[in-house]
């Protein structure tokens, strides 16, 4: 089955909105139980306490079991069949078949797994569902991380599927003979100088050669120009040409400030 008919121009499903979740809201992040104290900007859109009161349905999904969703109301979508995908396909078909817009939160459960292993199968069973337009919310379940780390992991996967950004996105060439300055302490001090603002990519590369090209999608690039010089890019738009490298940094953020995006 394709994608549910009545999808949005980003490809989403269309669906209702209730609340934080559904209609034109970003996908939605549940996690955290009664009294979680979110860390920064991870503040989940709901707890899971409060997902927990929701109808679950259990892919796949027979049509008596699509028919009898009560309309409107948020609804959690999970599956144990091994393959995740194309259970996680079946039973969005089968609501779109029976008429049900209601928002879905997609929930992912891993015992007796590693953090690292849960990392891997949450972003390989997630990724696909977002990037097919399913998802209204995600949610990850896991005895092996703990709220802070679960709610932090569905953040980055909305992030690398490109269906909510919430944090700074970063771009680094992997250095080469023609790096003009230690390539990792300067990307540290990027990163540090601008790791509070959501939403932005900056593009760090070792030389001219290769390096606006690789960072040609990236909002800000600071590129190194020659022995202790950086150039400082706006888009592919070079804006400040062969920088002293210890002011390279501090221009980097006057230049994101005069932008009005330092938020």
């Amino acid at each position: 089955p394709g994608t549910p008919q009545g999808s949005r121009p980003n490809g989403r499903r269309r669906s209702l909105s209730h609340g934080a979740i559904g209609g034109d809201n970003p996908p939605a992040v549940a996690g955290g139980h009664e009294g979680y104290v979110a860390e920064g900007e991870m503040k989940p859109d709901f707890t899971a306490d409060e997902v927990a009161a929701w109808p679950v349905l259990v892919a796949p999904l027979s049509d008596e079991e699509a028919e009898a969703v009560a309309p409107g109301q948020p609804v959690v979508l999970t599956t144990e069949h091994p393959f995740f995908r194309g259970a996680i396909r079946q039973a969005m078909h089968q609501l779109s078949v029976h008429g049900k817009d209601n928002p879905v939160m997609i929930r992912v459960s891993y015992k007796g797994l590693t953090p690292e292993q849960t990392m891997v199968y949450a972003a390989a069973d997630l990724g696909p569902a977002l990037l097919d337009g399913f998802a209204d919310g995600i949610q990850v379940e896991s005895d092996s991380l703990s709220d802070s780390e679960s709610i932090s992991l569905a953040f980055a996967i909305l992030q690398s599927t490109r269906q909510r950004i919430s944090r700074t996105e970063y771009i680094s060439c992997p250095s080469c003979g023609r790096t003009m300055f230690d390539l990792q302490q300067t990307l540290a001090a990027v990163k540090a100088a601008t790791a509070s603002l959501k939403g932005l990519k900056i593009g760090v590369m070792g030389c001219v050669v290769n390096g606006p090209g690789e960072m040609a999608d990236a909002d800000y690039g600071y590129v190194g120009a020659g022995v202790g010089r950086v150039s400082l890019y706006r888009g592919k738009e070079c804006v400040r040409k062969n920088i002293p490298a210890e002011e390279a940094v501090d221009a980097l953020t006057a230049l994101i400030k005069s932008d009005g995006r330092w938020t």
